[in-house]
């Protein structure tokens, strides 16, 4: 692979096919939220990757940019081309570069039901039971996992395995509130903010485990972020899905270059402002190193999910003297990226295009000068065009009428 000065390489994981699936909710949830309760899934039988995207400045094509190849570029082009409203579109984009880890990215860290356990380092056979909670914690190297046992304390906040308190009967049970000072939960931040809260089990993370039964999520055994069975599992609803896109598209809009600060009316720096705070919330990425197949070692970049890696794309751009822009192309008026800040339009076409509409509406106002009586010469100083075109613009024809050209 040719290599780039600013790659920037990561991992993530992506399934060979994906599917939209209802979960329990569906049926009752009224057609306006209908799209909260239908989830991008891995389809039955498909193939979990891992593969290694690679960020790269916008207008760059790594060789290997194809859904087959191990290296995938993550740059503003991808997001900009996916249209939200074909489902279809949606489903290959994520069969190329996975789901955006909205989990993984808004939780910090998660604290499962505490259950009655040996706890950790606690030799079977065993006769006691301790309640023990899973509890997972994000790190700049990923997730980790830790057991937290209740070995010590009140002696009724364990119990004594025999005849009475059989083993299979209470072994891996619930432990009730009472039992126990372990409480389950996670601490979360709503995409795109930095403001954190503790929040119930099911309403931090249930929701992306459409398979988990509504009435159990509370008490259910999530799988760690970043594990194959976590993968397996996870979904993220199409409105979700949707909500994160566009989110990410608004947040970079609002960095669009405005020139000098002292200058810039005060909407637009509040603009700026909040488009940085949520950009901001969006970093989170860390230095790693890869091992290649040869023993070798090759920087790689940790990440909390696939938007931080588009998050970085962005940043590298910035921070290499690139701006933001809103294309001048009234049907277009999609953002783009160039180094410069003159430049109106994200492609030759929409540049084009304008151009094209800007010269008619010259023909036309040409034609409408001069029918008024009004010299060529004065109309081509109005209209800031050389007397030549304004003249191959406007001709009276034989029977009186007016030929555009």
């Amino acid at each position: 692979m040719q290599k780039h000065g600013t790659e920037v390489t990561a991992k993530w994981y992506r399934f060979s096919d994906y599917t939209i699936l209802e979960d329990a909710w569906s049926p009752k949830a009224p057609p306006e939220m209908a799209d909260h309760y239908r989830f991008i899934r891995p389809s039955p039988n498909a193939r979990l990757e891992v593969y290694r995207p690679t960020v790269v400045p916008a207008g760059d094509v790594l060789p290997g940019d194809k859904a087959s190849d191990p290296i995938v570029a993550v740059n503003l082009e991808a997001l900009q081309e996916l249209d939200l409203e074909d489902e279809n579109a949606i489903l290959a984009w994520c069969r190329k570069f996975g789901l955006l880890g909205i989990l993984p990215h808004t939780t910090i860290s998660i604290r499962l039901a505490p259950r009655w356990l040996k706890g950790p380092g606690v030799d079977p056979p065993g006769h006691l039971l301790f309640p023990t909670q899973m509890q997972y914690f994000r790190t700049n190297t990923g997730w980790k996992a830790i057991e937290v046992s209740k070995l010590v304390g009140k002696e009724e906040c364990r119990i004594e395995v025999d005849e009475e308190y059989p083993y299979d009967d209470w072994y891996d049970r619930i432990v009730e509130p009472g039992d126990t000072s372990l409480r389950s939960g996670a601490v979360v931040t709503p995409l795109f903010s930095d403001h954190y809260e503790e929040m119930e089990l099911e309403r931090a993370i249930g929701r992306y485990f459409p398979s988990i039964p509504p009435e159990t999520r509370a008490a259910a055994k999530y799988p760690m972020p970043g594990s194959t069975d976590f993968w397996y599992q996870y979904g993220e609803s199409v409105a979700q899905f949707r909500h994160a896109v566009r989110g990410f598209k608004n947040a970079v809009e609002q960095l669009k270059n405005i020139g000098s600060l002292s200058d810039a009316p005060a909407d637009a720096l509040r603009s700026l402002s909040q488009g940085h705070a949520q950009f901001q919330s969006l970093l989170s990425a860390s230095p790693d190193i890869f091992v290649e197949p040869d023993g070798s070692f090759s920087p790689q970049w940790g990440f909390s999910s696939l938007l931080a890696m588009f998050a970085l794309s962005i940043w590298q751009y910035l921070i290499g003297g690139k701006s933001i822009r809103h294309c001048k192309q009234a049907r277009c008026r999609k953002i783009f990226v160039n180094k410069q800040h003159n430049q109106d339009y994200c492609s030759k076409k929409c540049r084009r295009t304008d151009e094209k509409a800007r010269q008619r509406r010259q023909i036309a106002e040409a034609r409408r000068l001069y029918h008024q009586g009004i010299p060529i010469e004065e109309i081509a100083e109005l209209l800031e065009t050389g007397l030549q075109q304004i003249s191959k613009w406007v001709e009276r024809t034989v029977e009186g009428q007016w030929r555009i050209r």
